[in-house]
């Protein structure tokens, strides 16, 4: 068939399919169109163990079964589909469009209401498409059942979920991505593959450097750098996150941790990572500390910079950095004298609150850092000593900053 023709509805095959003209022929037929009915029925039942089955997924499950039934048996399928009975792929025919196509037409039967004659009309069309117009689509179909039905291959790969990962520019971050993103990955004597399915093909190279928190690998075409970041030790469970570097296009993705330790720093502190954290809603208050106890607070600043955000903190190798906005508002209300960055170095330590069942503090050089869950948020109180000028507040030794974690 011309591939023109395949494009735009001609269906005029080369080599049309012969009818059966005998007794031996049709139940051949039959015992074909059995095999691939369990082929079908076997697949969607081990779908449904991994996830609940909707009509996004089923459109994927039927263009690589068919995909698969048809490349079997070439260089581009290196792998078996473990979860299916023993020599079932076998007895099904390969190369044969006519035997591959079947599969739609079971994935309605067996698709629970959620498949269709339209999504059958589109896979048809689809993995005959992807197949004459990717010369690696082998890797792709790899990629599919490693994730949808972790094939035994699969089992090998390590998981990292990145549900927020960025754009980089000549060392700038561009663009903040939401979307969710499944990086597999393993080592292997030197040897790493890397692929992020469906959308990126699989990534074979090497390891080129490596010391006790980062590993840095290149793929064997050139075009990909991925550096490997791990806190305390090389192992997955300790992986923070990825950069990968595009070299054929200039740029870099990162690809982060989930969101649930990205926005909490008390799960941070009790793994012995590092963060960096906006705070909204700076509450400043200027009043008496003894021992640690903060009391007599008199109100000055609420919100100075109006919702918008209002300061960072971060921690890294045991050095906590505070930036305070609008310092020289806060400077002349209390008339004293403070720094817009505050740089410590100490280690977080639990103690117990009547705010939360979960608190840390670091105290050094008389600065006192508290970090509090709260059921919808993170909260912090800094105290901070100072002398103020003013007559007004000639009694308070302490600038206390209450922070709100920004969700």
């Amino acid at each position: 068939m011309d591939f023109f023709d395949f494009l735009f509805g001609e269906n005029h095959d080369d080599n049309p399919r012969r009818e059966p003209s005998s007794t031996d022929d049709q139940k051949s037929m039959n015992s074909t169109n059995d095999l691939v009915e369990q082929y079908v029925r076997e697949s969607v039942s081990d779908l449904k163990k991994h996830a609940a089955l909707d009509t996004k997924a089923l459109e994927a499950e039927a263009i690589y079964l068919a995909a698969f039934l048809y490349l079997k048996g070439t260089y581009q399928i290196d792998f078996e589909l473990d979860y299916l009975s023993e020599g079932l792929v076998d007895r099904i025919p390969s190369k044969d469009f006519s035997i591959a196509d079947k599969v739609f037409s079971y994935m309605i039967k067996y698709g629970e209401g959620f498949y269709g004659q339209e999504e059958k009309d589109y896979g048809i069309n689809g993995y005959k498409m992807n197949i004459q117009m990717c010369s690696d689509y082998g890797s792709h179909i790899k990629n599919y059942f490693i994730k949808a039905h972790q094939i035994g291959s699969g089992k090998e790969y390590h998981h990292f979920s990145s549900p927020r990962n960025c754009l980089w520019r000549k060392g700038v971050r561009v663009i903040d991505s939401p979307t969710q993103r499944d990086v597999y990955y393993k080592f292997d004597k030197g040897t790493f593959e890397f692929m992020i399915p469906p959308y990126n093909p699989l990534v074979t190279g090497q390891v080129v450097k490596q010391d006790g928190t980062t590993l840095r690998c290149e793929s064997y075409d050139g075009k990909r750098t991925f550096v490997f970041h791990y806190i305390g030790s090389l192992k997955a469970s300790c992986l923070d996150y990825i950069e990968m570097y595009r070299n054929d296009k200039g740029d870099m993705i990162s690809y982060h941790k989930n969101k649930k330790a990205e926005n909490n720093p008390l799960e941070c502190i009790e793994k012995g990572n590092s963060f960096d954290f906006h705070f909204k809603k700076m509450l400043c208050s200027l009043g008496k500390s003894n021992s640690g106890y903060f009391s007599g607070s008199i109100f000055f600043i609420e919100d100075p910079l109006e919702g918008k955000l209002t300061a960072n903190v971060s921690y890294n190798n045991n050095k906590l950095v505070i930036e305070i906005p609008n310092i020289e508002q806060i400077r002349e209300r209390a008339e004293i004298n403070v720094d817009s960055i505050i740089e410590i170095e100490g280690t977080f330590e639990k103690f117990k609150s009547s705010y939360s069942p979960v608190s840390y503090q670091l105290v050094s050089n008389g600065i006192r850092v508290q970090l509090f869950n709260k059921p919808s948020s993170v909260f912090s109180f800094i105290q901070i000593p100072i002398i103020s000028k003013s007559p007004m507040y000639r009694d308070c030794n302490t600038l206390e900053l209450e922070l709100d974690l920004l969700q």
